[in-house]
């Protein structure tokens, strides 16, 4: 999980800048608990972390310990107890903001076979979000802000 950043805030487009050191993603005593029926499964149980612009966090554990779980909740993806704040914004499950916060936030999947799509180039996928998020932005400054990115985290266009 990326709280994507900049020396400005997150996400380099200025949407959302974090101002005066305020976490990126504030998360506070975040529990998710599953039940179905016959038993209850507290698959992640009171974690709290921050993230601040141009942190990542990597989270290590065995398989079924609860990391996808947790990047779940804390994106807002999976019904949970607990705080969580994007940006000094709290995240209000499934409200339009969370559409506007949702965009200051980039995951990485575990598996990059089924999530990255062989026919698709570098620039595609990653200027798909801005595509989405950001219809307004033509073609050409798309790939611009996609070259940006990417040498943000030391790749090169080619």
């Amino acid at each position: 999980m990326s709280a994507g950043a900049s020396e400005t805030g997150v996400h380099g487009d200025g949407a959302g800048v974090v101002a005066g050191g305020e976490p990126a993603l504030s998360v506070r005593n975040l529990s998710t608990v599953f039940e179905d029926g016959k038993r209850t499964v507290h698959a992640v149980r009171d974690v709290s972390f921050e993230m601040r612009p141009t942190e990542r966090l990597g989270v290590v554990g065995e398989s079924g310990s609860g990391k996808s779980t947790l990047a779940l909740a804390a994106l807002g993806l999976l019904r949970h107890q607990g705080r969580l704040q994007v940006a000094g914004r709290n995240w209000a499950e499934g409200g339009t903001s969370d559409r506007e916060l949702r965009r200051l936030m980039q995951v990485v999947f575990q598996d990059p076979f089924s999530s990255l799509s062989p026919r698709m180039t570098v620039e595609q996928i990653v200027g798909e979000g801005i595509a989405v998020h950001r219809p307004e932005v033509a073609a050409h400054d798309r790939r611009q802000r996609v070259v940006t990115l990417l040498e943000e985290v030391g790749l090169t266009a080619d």
